[in-house]
């Protein structure tokens, strides 16, 4: 018989986020640009000359030498020696011209056109090197679509990201829904992710898999049918089983044929809470993601009653202009569906008081 596994103590947040850290990011491969987008920047992008190569119209007009349009107005048009050529809003000037005057700036009278309004040197024109002449995106962040438009802007085809692939394997039948949902939040979170159930299968037999990590998800805790754990074991070393984050204590990480395994407890609520606080760090460092979050700031309208020693998730939601919290501990579906965010409460902290300002996290 079977001895059952056992949570020995629980792994502060700091032995957590040092154990992530011990893991190599994915491998970077290279792709066109909108199949990049969210993904993490490998290598930095660069262009090898100036973005536009010329001065270029910034709207369409009439291209014109400025100089020849000194003192120009309705009242007294200035007739152009050299009639002007029409140019559309991203097309190169013609040799000579320096500006571009609105539609209406210019008429042609008897073949010959006047200028009808003065024109400054540059004005209306994007002059070359206007967007870039040097590296456009450092390594380390994910790239947005408004990213992806600039660089196509740029005549940048493709580039060199980290999208780590993840598999979210149900352990057990009733955690399919989740682990379905984990995977939309691994997309978000700039991975790709697969899943599937382990049913009656040895878990050992998906382990051994090409993906750059696996989330397990049930089978977690110390129940007489609960066998992640040991399983895991025999495949290879379970660094960390206990992490001390509530909801979420009897998560576990893993290094199997050098990969990370992050092993979820089945409770739907408690694997997100591991997930939020662990779960986002480790796929960031696959991805090696290097900004960090930009949380919004908002004021609690109630104070937050934390366990010291545990880095608790709290879910909020917003009220006016501050949050309130609305569930701790254990999630109700009806406090998920409600909250708009959620407040880490570091271990050393017994909570936060109400009218305290704090970091509200995105739950996606």
């Amino acid at each position: 018989m079977q001895s059952r596994q056992r949570i020995v103590r629980l792994a502060p947040l700091h032995e957590i986020e040092a154990a992530i850290a011990s893991f190599e990011p994915a491998a970077a491969v290279t792709v066109p640009i909108l199949d990049a987008i969210g993904a993490v920047l490998a290598a930095p992008v660069t262009v090898t000359g100036p973005v536009p190569a010329q001065a270029i119209a910034a709207r369409d007009g009439w291209a014109v030498a400025s100089a020849d349009t000194v003192d120009a107005s309705s009242y007294a048009p200035m007739p152009l020696a050299v009639k002007p050529m029409w140019v559309e809003a991203g097309q190169p000037l013609p040799g000579g011209a320096d500006a571009v005057l609105p539609p209406d700036g210019v008429e042609i009278t008897s073949g010959i056109a006047h200028a009808v309004v003065a024109a400054a040197p540059s004005e209306n024109v994007l002059p070359r090197g206007f967007h870039v002449e040097r590296t456009l995106l450092e390594p380390g962040r994910r790239l947005r679509p408004s990213d992806a438009m600039a660089l196509a802007h740029c005549a940048v085809d493709t580039i060199s990201v980290r999208r780590p692939c993840v598999r979210v394997i149900a352990i057990k039948s009733h955690a399919a829904g989740t682990a379905a949902a984990l995977a939309k939040l691994i997309e978000l979170g700039g991975g790709t992710a697969s899943t599937a159930e382990l049913s009656d299968r040895p878990l050992k037999t998906l382990l051994d898999s090409p993906d750059d990590a696996l989330v397990l998800i049930g089978g977690t805790g110390e129940g007489q049918n609960d066998r992640t754990i040991s399983a895991l074991r025999e495949s290879g070393d379970v660094i960390l089983h206990g992490f001390g984050i509530r909801p979420g204590e009897t998560a576990a990480l893993a290094r199997v044929n050098e990969k990370p395994v992050l092993a979820l407890p089945g409770r739907f609520d408690a694997a997100l809470s591991a997930w939020l606080v662990a779960g986002k760090n480790l796929l960031s460092r696959l991805g090696d993601e290097a900004i960090a979050n930009a949380y919004e700031r908002r004021s609690l309208t109630r104070k937050i009653t934390s366990t010291v020693g545990l880095a608790e998730a709290i879910l909020v939601k917003h009220v006016g202009d501050g949050v309130e919290p609305i569930a701790a501990g254990v999630f109700p579906a009806s406090a998920l569906t409600s909250a708009t965010g959620w407040v880490l409460v570091p271990p050393d902290l017994e909570g936060y008081a109400s009218g305290m300002i704090v970091d509200v996290r995105p739950l996606a």
